[in-house]
């Protein structure tokens, strides 16, 4: 029992909602007596929610046999004995017909006509006297108005300014946004009606709307009103929003374009994300990799206009010790040390061994000297002249001797300096 109970609330609330829905959306009648023996009733339709409602049919009748009625639809309405039916429709107000109702008899009639739509029901009662003679008629009968202007056209509750009678064709601009209008009318004579033709969706452009304004005596004048959606505008907003740096403090100033960052010595990359102003903006990050001090990462934004702006990241790194460059150049100073020490020691070997030599010669020179002084004194004249070339030769070798003497005390002095 709960659960029925249940049931027929959510029904009830359904019925309500789907009310409600359709109350945006209403059809009236409108009837007034013309010549005491003839009425005329303009059905409206109040639409101010489309939806998906088409076509749109409106029913009518009339509870009085006897009673003549005449419908006529307004252009782009088809209407027959019992209902009128509407393809094509748009928000706003619309006249969708015009019933003439005429008394035959010769009597009072009190007929009552209804209509009824998705939309709605409406209905009305008045009283029509009986038919007279022609030539009554004609004396009495009210000439019909001809007024089919309209004294204002509003676009999306706005009226166009300017606006004139006599003027029959407008322009109106609106942006790139806008993609339905609704063109709503005033006229200057109530017994007149009206009929907009026109794109529902608006396209980039012109879009021409045709308003036919019939009055009441059957004559149509037609307004037009030419609606230009403009191109769409492309930004050129190159702004970065925000830039960060995974494992680094970056900070973007709106100011400047050009930014400094010490780079840690392990990296070769960075992970940068950037968040545009524009989302119709992209962006590009150039030089990347491989990075080293004075590398720099630009970042190039372009815009939708395809306007491009760059960014730039210069980069500063402190450089790796070269532990093996470092090892390569102490090495070959070590060689270089090492072969200066042997060079050294070779060369002081050596003039040890020269003063040595030079030593045991002056000594054998000597020794041949005395040799000489020591020879006997009484020698015949041929070996006297042996003799004596024998002490010339030994002289000369003497001075020789005493010369390279004098170079070893020099060369030995030099060393001892050295050693020194």
């Amino acid at each position: 029992m709960k659960r029925l109970k249940i049931f027929i609330t959510f029904i009830i609330c359904l019925f309500s909602f789907t009310l409600s829905i359709k109350a945006t959306n209403s059809v009236s009648l409108v009837c007034s007596v013309i010549n005491t023996n003839e009425a005329k009733c303009k059905i409206k339709l109040s639409v101010s929610d489309i939806g998906d409602v088409t076509p749109i049919i409106i029913n009518y009748s009339i509870n009085d046999l006897d009673v003549k009625i005449n419908a006529v639809g307004n252009p782009g309405i088809n209407c027959d004995s019992s209902k009128c039916t509407i393809t094509s429709i748009q928000s706003g107000d619309i006249q969708v017909a015009t019933l003439t109702i005429t008394n035959p008899t010769d009597k009072d009639v009190k007929p009552t006509i209804l209509v009824s739509s998705t939309y709605g029901s409406d209905s009305k009662t008045f009283t029509l006297k009986p038919l007279k003679k022609s030539t009554t008629i004609s004396t009495t009968q009210k000439k019909k108005s001809s007024n089919n202007y309209l004294s204002s056209i509003s676009i999306n509750g706005n009226k166009i300014d300017n606006f004139s009678r006599d003027k029959t064709k407008y322009f109106v601009n609106v942006s790139n946004d806008v993609l339905k209008v609704t063109i709503s009318v005033e006229l200057e004579d109530e017994n007149a009606t009206y009929d907009i033709k026109g794109p529902q969706t608006l396209e980039i452009g012109d879009n021409e709307y045709t308003i036919g304004v019939t009055s009441e005596d059957d004559t149509t004048k037609f307004y037009k009103v030419i609606i230009t959606r403009a191109l769409e505008e492309k930004s050129s907003n190159t702004n970065i929003l925000n830039m960060t740096i995974s494992g680094y403090k970056f900070k973007l100033d709106g100011n400047s374009k050009t930014y400094y960052l010490k780079l840690k010595p392990d990296d070769k990359k960075l992970n940068i994300k950037v968040i545009l102003e524009d989302d119709n903006a992209t962006y590009e990050i150039k030089g990347n990799s491989n990075l080293k001090d004075g590398s720099i990462i630009r970042v190039v934004v372009t815009a939708q206009n395809d306007e491009s702006d760059t960014y730039r990241i210069i980069i500063s790194k402190d450089s790796k010790p070269n532990y093996l460059l470092y090892a390569i150049l102490g090495l070959v100073l070590l060689i270089i040390l090492f072969v200066v020490i042997f060079i050294i020691y070779k060369r002081k070997n050596n003039n040890k061994m020269k003063k040595e030599n030079n030593e045991k010669k002056d000594t054998d020179k000597d020794t041949d000297l005395d040799k000489t002084i020591e020879m006997p004194n009484i020698v015949n004249n041929d070996e006297e002249e042996k003799t004596k070339i024998i002490s010339y030769e030994e002289s000369e070798l003497l001075e020789k001797t005493k010369v390279l003497n004098i170079d070893n005390e020099v060369e030995e002095s030099s060393d001892n300096t050295f050693d020194d």
